[in-house]
């Protein structure tokens, strides 16, 4: 074997496995996080605490993907639904409860149409529980499933919160309890680290 080629086949694949390994250290969401800010306890009906996107063109005869990150400043439940925008109100495809974590975790949620109403779907997600807790949630998207997701465009608009809530709504909002807004990436770091920081010193 030459010893030449052997070398450069060996640089090569040192190489592509630095390459893999700076691709997965960067697997961090893009643009904004929209945070869902509940800064005291509730005794009852944690839901009303949401986040949620109107008037998504979900067809009823295909498959779809939901992939979003999302962090908090504690350990919580945030509650993942997709749901009429319109009368009658109902669930469809999608509801159920994922754990999150004081670090970011991308969500890969797959779901069917059926029961859509087009244009009038919703993508909601809720405070599960009642405790108090800063949720972030970042780089939403819906895809169809299967081999042709990757070139179907994303139903979601301003999916990464770069025009503030702009497409987005949410509810419960009250002051001294529960606020919504979007923070960058650097101010997500920073809250995370006061609420531990916090902890630590009582």
């Amino acid at each position: 074997m030459n010893t030449r080629s052997s070398f450069l086949r060996r640089s090569v694949a040192l190489l592509a496995v630095v390459a893999g390994a700076a691709f997965v250290q960067a697997a961090d969401p893009a643009g904004s996080a929209v945070r869902m800010n509940r800064t005291t306890a509730v005794e009852k009906d944690a839901w009303r605490h949401q986040v949620y996107q109107n008037s998504i063109n979900i067809d009823p005869e295909q498959n779809y993907l939901l992939t979003f990150w999302v962090r908090a400043d504690q350990p919580t439940l945030l509650a993942v639904s997709t749901k009429h925008s319109t009368t009658p109100w109902g669930f469809f495809g999608l509801r159920t409860d994922v754990q999150v974590t004081t670090e970011w975790k991308r969500h890969r949620l797959p779901f069917r149409g059926e029961k859509a109403i087009p244009e009038h779907s919703r993508l909601a997600f809720n405070f599960k529980e009642k405790g108090a807790a800063q949720i972030w949630i970042a780089d939403v998207s819906i895809h169809l499933a299967g081999p042709d997701g990757k070139d179907s465009p994303n139903l979601v608009e301003n999916a990464r919160f770069e025009d503030g809530l702009a497409k987005w709504s949410h509810e419960g909002t009250r002051s001294g309890v529960y606020s919504v807004d979007v923070q960058t990436m650097p101010e997500v770091e920073a809250a995370v680290k006061a609420t531990a920081e916090s902890a630590a010193s009582n």
